[in-house]
């Protein structure tokens, strides 16, 4: 009877907390909502900063194609001469190139040198630099270039973004477990001060006592092994989200416990697998970026087509030159001759082995990044028709997982009336309340792996 009425008042003691729950919080916690983290990352993430960086570094390279285009102001004149003047010197996107001065420098061949001579000359390419083939197909592929690094900045978000939630997803879990370790700690303490009072009257004998304590002590170090783990995954998501700032974070929490906020997974609406790809395949930023890169390839291909070319060159010029005229003896006057020049030069390599093989990389390498294209296309695909997949089956994992943990905590409860009633042994219970905590381990780790598979989801989706 004695033994009845103690196990009796032990199966009242302790209820069972649910898996999700979070204890309250105190001055040594810090309390993390997940909006919060990400905001934060998105503005500390080392990661991310580097790759803004870049994106910055790339952009420059926009301002250096178009530099080839800003005019050169050229001050000059001749030994033992007087013309001493100024002229505007530069290249046209269509791959002209002009100049405009009161005195032609000596040191551009093939343009003499008049005193107080004004002159104005434009040189255009015909075929080897004028439309499609022009000087524009390098800043076409630059801008290229630079709305790639920017699509690629926009998936680093994104992957940013993913790498913070599957940490803060962790996070919960861990907390999770360690919630689950607790309770089995509790219900092998319970256990354990009831057999010792039960042998402290003899009621039982000292092996059933040294059983009890062994539960107690097994289950104390699984719980020490799951605070560990927490504490891993605690640094995992400071130091994705802080990254530069994480040594001055730590320096002010201290040993505080990080307790996640928002525990419950936000399901998202899946399309099917036809419409989910097709939605995936417009938004991913690196499928953006790649086809920017194939763009670029081909006006890159364009240019060095162009350097295959022969060159026509037309050119158009106009002198106005002072020249002293004689009307007598010691009677002159200044006048100007003033003169239209027109000109056409067709220049053709023999071979031009060095153009035609710049040629032939460039359009292998346009058909590489074609074919890149295509591959990035076909990952796309097939990371979300996983996603998909993981999605349906964490669900499923997730409903299985919480009906075992039910179950298997009614036939703890229920073995421990069997035991209240002395028709069981305590190392029969311990196994069943063993079960429970692996059950409960397992719900929480379905929970993980469902919210994990909605970040995947997300990111193959490109929703960042």
């Amino acid at each position: 009877m004695l033994l009845a009425a103690g196990f009796f008042l032990l199966c009242r003691a302790l209820s069972a907390q649910a898996p999700g729950e979070v204890g309250p919080t105190s001055a040594d916690t810090v309390v993390l909502a997940l909006d919060d983290v990400l905001r934060t990352a998105l503005a500390q993430n080392l990661r991310l900063r580097a790759a803004s960086a870049e994106t910055r570094g790339a952009a420059t390279f926009r301002t250096t194609a178009w530099s080839r285009f800003d005019p050169a102001v050229n001050v000059g004149g001749e030994y033992n001469g007087s013309g001493v003047g100024v002229q505007l010197v530069g290249e046209l996107p269509t791959g002209a190139t002009y100049l405009l001065g009161s005195v032609a420098p000596s040191t551009l061949p093939g343009d003499p040198v008049f005193a107080d001579a004004i002159v104005a000359r434009i040189d255009q390419p015909v075929l080897r630099g004028l439309g499609l083939y022009s000087a524009r197909n390098a800043i076409r592929a630059a801008d290229e270039g630079v709305e790639a690094s920017r699509a690629r900045l926009s998936r680093t978000r994104d992957e940013v973004a993913a790498v913070v939630r599957l940490a803060y997803a962790i996070l919960v879990e861990r907390h999770r477990q360690e919630a689950t370790a607790e309770r089995s700690v509790r219900r092998a303490l319970e256990l354990l001060d009831a057999y010792t009072s039960l042998r402290a009257i003899e009621r039982i004998t000292e092996v059933d006592l040294i059983t009890a304590k062994l539960g107690v002590a097994s289950r104390q170090a699984t719980l020490l092994q799951v605070r560990r783990e927490r504490r891993a995954a605690e640094d995992a998501l400071l130091f994705a989200v802080y990254g530069a700032g994480a040594r001055a974070v730590l320096a002010r929490a201290g040993d505080a416990v990080w307790i996640p906020r928002d525990t419950v997974v936000d399901a998202p609406y899946v399309p099917s697998m036809e419409d989910a790809t097709a939605r995936a395949l417009a938004a991913r930023p690196d499928l953006e970026a790649a086809r920017h890169h194939v763009a670029q390839a081909r006006y890159r291909s364009q240019q060095a087509r162009n350097a295959a070319l022969p060159t026509l060159n037309l050119s158009a010029s106009f002198s106005s030159t002072r020249s002293d005229t004689l009307l007598g003896p010691g009677v002159a006057f200044d006048a100007r001759d003033q003169g239209w020049r027109f000109g056409v030069v067709l220049s053709r390599p023999l071979w031009n082995s060095g153009a035609t093989a710049q040629r032939d990389r460039a359009t292998a390498a346009a058909d590489q990044t074609e074919a890149q294209l295509i591959e990035a296309e076909n990952v796309v695909r097939r990371e979300v028709r996983a996603a998909v997949r993981d999605i349906e089956l964490a669900r499923e994992q997730v409903t299985i997982a919480a009906d075992a943990s039910r179950l298997a905590r009614q036939q703890y409860e229920m073995e421990r009336e069997r035991l209240t009633l002395g028709l069981t042994d305590i190392f029969r219970v311990l196994q069943y309340e063993e079960q429970v905590g692996t059950v409960e381990r397992a719900e929480a780790e379905a929970w993980r792996a469902y919210a994990t598979a909605v970040v995947q989801y997300r990111l193959a989706m490109g929703e960042g």
